[in-house]
């Protein structure tokens, strides 16, 4: 039996993968949507926001104004800003708002320890000066509404202690804008659905939400600091370790606003920051990734030897395209042909040449 006798078991094996992995997602965010959240009224707990900032003049201000504009107790409430390594106005701005009605402090940090990364040295001192028992950390240029923290509130009330969130962001024209939806909505769904199977290993550090115990009681950072990611991927897989309950919130008014990357240069250093941390992930995980992305390839490029296959890789681009359809629906989005076209090739490419960078050499933070 030669090469191109196989070639029909092969595609067939990777489009059951596929649809596998396809299966598991509508599940699992079926399950999520059945267990939302029921809206009511909860006490207010007290929350600590840990800001780690980094030469962050052009933002901070108007995250902070965002913060303190809460429908929330003010006495329930800490704000900490970790200004790592800044040589910009960042501290300056900060300062401008101590004498406002929500506790803020700001921490300095001049150096990072060797091989600690730098974010989470800044969020770990950060955590150290927080006195609050429950833990929001957010990036410096996330905007949010007034009902932030009382959307975090309800979820920890109800007995979640791990709370994933999401961050969207305003699109534009650019190509990269019109790329990003797509990839944004599918890992929010991966998210979702790992939540929803009770296996989450999945978060976005951009905002999101712990309690001091489960924090402490994994060490913190301890085990992951030499990770230049992974301040949430990485934690949040060892919390739900540990036994931690886990969430994700799917009320809009919890949800928060992002920049885009400015440039491709930008975006390319981020992802593979991001990937960087894959190398510390669980080996069912990264396995279950690896043939994801094979399995992508491989519908895309079994047509060019085995014709009958064009019509499969029809098929997928359907179910690719009804299930961002229904991501959208999910997380309020609307979701053009435009973004799902430009979405399947950029998103090819991505994990091409882009995410195998985060294997190798040496990265930065910032």
């Amino acid at each position: 039996m030669n090469f191109f006798t196989l070639l029909p078991y092969l595609f067939l094996l990777f489009f059951l993968f596929y649809l596998y992995f396809v299966t598991w997602l509508w599940r699992g965010l079926q399950i999520v949507l059945k267990n939302q959240l029921p809206s009511s009224a909860q006490p207010a707990g007290q929350f600590s926001i840990i800001i780690a900032a980094h030469n962050e003049e052009k933002y901070i201000g108007h995250t902070l104004e965002c913060l303190f504009l809460q429908n929330y107790p003010s006495d329930k409430i800490e704000i900490v800003v970790v200004a790592d390594r800044c040589t910009d106005q960042t501290a300056y701005i900060v300062q401008q708002f101590f004498s406002r009605n929500i506790p803020l402090h700001l921490v300095h940090i001049q150096e990072t320890p060797l091989n600690f990364s730098p974010k989470k040295y800044a969020l770990q001192k950060g955590i150290e000066v927080a006195r609050y028992p429950n833990l929001i950390l957010m990036d410096a240029d996330v905007q949010t509404g007034p009902a932030y923290v009382q959307t975090f509130n309800d979820y920890f009330s109800s007995g979640i202690e791990v709370l994933l969130n999401i961050s969207k962001f305003h699109s534009n024209d650019s190509l990269l804008s019109t790329y990003l939806l797509p990839e944004r909505l599918l890992a929010w769904s991966i998210a979702a659905s790992a939540v929803g199977h009770q296996k989450p290993f999945l978060a976005f550090g951009t905002s999101w939400g712990y309690t001091r115990q489960a924090y402490e009681q994994v060490g913190g950072f301890s085990t992951i600091s030499h990770s230049l990611s992974g301040d949430d991927d990485l934690l949040l897989y060892q919390m739900h370790q540990a036994g931690f309950s886990s969430g994700i919130c799917l009320r809009a008014e919890g949800w928060g606003y992002t920049r885009i990357p400015s440039s491709l240069r930008e975006f390319i250093i981020q992802r593979r920051r991001h990937h960087s941390a894959g190398k510390f992930y669980p080996f069912s995980v990264k396995s279950a990734y690896f043939c994801f992305h094979l399995s992508n390839f491989i519908l895309w490029l079994m047509p060019f030897f085995y014709y009958p296959a064009i019509f499969a890789l029809l098929v997928k681009f359907l179910i690719d395209y009804f299930t961002l359809r229904k991501s959208g629906q999910v997380f309020r989005e609307s979701l053009t042909f435009k973004n799902f076209l430009i979405f399947e090739i950029g998103y090819l490419l991505h994990y091409l040449l882009v995410a195998p960078l985060g294997f190798v050499g040496k990265l930065k933070w910032r």
